[in-house]
């Protein structure tokens, strides 16, 4: 996901600063200085942070930095664009499609922007996994969340009737291993969901089996997977989990 730092008080560092300052606080960062006199970046970077590869840039003006990371990741790298500037230069924090923002001020931590992205950081020794079906679910949500309900009968099932909210329904499955815990997006075709891996597994492979989309990509903090219809538990595991089960 996209997200951006933003002065909006007339405040910009200096592009030979900024660039002084990652390198202290992350040596292994790769740091390209802009050739192209008519770019609007006088830099990009990337960086192999905790939870993914972050890549991005800032502008001449040394007032706007973005990059593509994970949330966690992204909210490292905002408080600390953050702490360069003065505590009186107003900044912002959001993601590309405005879905969440907040003011940016010297106090603010990263439980506030996980609040403002209402997201949740999965518990210890679990992850977050997150399916994003690229084409549509191929067919309603009100078709589609009963069917959990139908495969297993102890789920519960709450609908979202706040219009603003991010997510449509909010789901509790308990399974073998653990209860895995979701949320269906009220926008776009996606969800989230956290429990152990072998759980995980399980409750993914069965959306493979009834979503009629050729396109559902997951992706975790190990990396992503296609998810085929020959796609297997040992594979999901192996490949998005820490440790096999």
């Amino acid at each position: 996901m996209s997200f951006f730092a933003i002065s909006t008080g007339g405040w910009g560092i200096p592009c030979d600063e900024f660039i002084q300052r990652m390198r202290a606080r992350w040596p292994e960062v790769t740091i390209r200085e802009t050739q192209e006199p008519e770019s609007d970046f006088c830099l990009d970077f990337e960086l192999n942070m905790p939870h993914s590869l972050a890549y991005g840039g800032l502008d001449r003006a040394g007032q706007s930095f973005h990059f593509d990371s994970d949330l966690i990741d992204a909210a490292e790298l905002a408080l600390w664009f953050r702490s360069l500037a003065p505590d009186s230069v107003p900044l912002v924090f959001c993601d590309e499609s405005m879905s969440g923002m907040l003011d940016l001020e010297p106090g603010t931590t990263e439980a506030d922007i996980f609040s403002a992205f209402d997201y949740i950081p999965p518990p210890p020794g679990w992850m977050n996994y997150h399916i994003v079906a690229q084409q549509g679910w191929g067919m309603p949500l009100k078709v589609l969340v009963p069917k959990v309900q139908e495969h297993w009968p102890s789920a519960r099932i709450v609908e979202n009737e706040d219009p603003d909210s991010r997510w449509r329904f909010e789901f509790n499955v308990p399974m073998t291993h653990s209860e895995v815990s979701g949320r269906f997006s009220r926008k776009i075709s996606s969800m989230d969901f956290t429990g152990d891996a072998r759980d995980c597994a399980e409750f993914a492979l069965w959306c493979r089996s009834v979503v009629p989309t050729d396109q559902l990509l997951l992706t975790c903090d190990q990396g992503s997977l296609y998810l085929e219809a020959n796609t297997t538990a040992e594979e999901f595991i192996k490949t998005l989990s820490t440790e096999e089960s």
